[in-house]
């Protein structure tokens, strides 16, 4: 299961996925995506993709292959990709499924947005 909410004025798109995907979901995902994105009004490269895994499952391989085959078609691809992970061995298997530049996993919605909007890592010192 999916939704997509989409903040025009920061070109942003919000994905959040829970349980387990068939490789026809997985489809029908990048198909919505490609649609929210298409609604930006943008070229490729100028949104932005915020994506919560927080409350998915570990996926089956053939799921997985369908992911790294949707994130390396995608027509319009995002300028940046920011991924919410829960458990470790989440954590492992989204980063075997998103291998691009500009991507990066984090634990906190907040860290990631932030990263979106500017590029840059928050400072965890203080």
């Amino acid at each position: 299961m999916y939704t997509f909410q989409a903040d025009y004025t920061r070109k942003l798109i919000r994905a959040q996925l829970q349980g387990f995907f068939s490789v026809e979901e997985v489809a029908a995902f990048g198909a919505d995506l490609q649609a929210a994105a298409a609604t930006m009004v943008c070229r490729s490269g100028e949104h932005l993709l915020y994506v919560d895994t927080s409350q998915c499952a570990l996926q089956a391989q053939d799921v997985v292959s369908a992911f790294q085959t949707l994130i390396g078609n995608l027509p319009l691809k995002a300028k940046r990709v920011a991924v919410i992970t829960g458990s470790s061995l989440s954590r492992m298997q989204t980063r075997r499924i998103l291998v691009r530049d500009q991507a990066m996993l984090f634990d906190h919605g907040e860290d990631a947005e932030h990263w979106l909007l500017t590029g840059e890592e928050r400072d965890q010192t203080a």
